[in-house]
């Protein structure tokens, strides 16, 4: 099993479009419907480009053997404060196989060797345990829980904040 990571294109976006339409993405994520132009405007300012500071996101490709099966994403970035929010997801196909273990440890470590991030954060809904298991293995520690903070399919969910500094990887 080859799990690797890869600059977005464009041609990605039908394909980030449908994952996100899937039953098993929205289970966790707090997303809007959205239709696909809408989801295209409202992801214009991404990209792949870490060097890039007129992005306001940044996301790459996992391929599993040479297939995308999903994306990691860096957003919510502070240059100041030195820290970014961290994103995964995978199709439903490539759960339970250690790929997104495979696919965050690699953006951890491309993060940290092309950014000056010290600090990375990321945010689980509670019953995502498969999610913050993951997190656990790579070292991120569970710092608080805010509670009722996102909407889900309509109900309102408890999200655990992890973080990893840099000096801890």
């Amino acid at each position: 099993m080859n799990v690797t990571l890869r600059p977005l294109s464009l041609d990605d976006a039908p394909r980030i479009f449908a994952w996100r339409q899937d039953a098993v993405t929205q289970r966790y994520n707090p997303l809007d419907p959205l239709t696909f132009p809408e989801f295209l405007a409202r992801t214009a300012d991404e990209g792949s480009d870490l060097a890039d500071p007129k992005l306001q996101g940044w996301r790459w490709m996992v391929e599993l053997d040479g297939d995308a099966v999903g994306s990691v994403s860096l957003r919510n970035v502070s240059p100041r404060m030195g820290y970014g929010e961290i994103g995964y997801a995978l199709s439903a196909a490539a759960h339970g196989r250690g790929v997104g273990t495979m696919a965050v440890r690699a953006w951890v470590e491309l993060l940290w060797r092309e950014t000056a991030l010290e600090r990375l954060i990321a945010y689980v809904a509670e019953g995502n345990t498969a999610s913050w298991k993951l997190l656990e293995r790579l070292g991120f520690q569970r710092e608080g829980t805010l509670r009722k903070h996102y909407v889900i399919q309509g109900r309102r969910v408890d999200e655990h904040v992890y973080g990893l500094l840099r000096a801890e990887w």
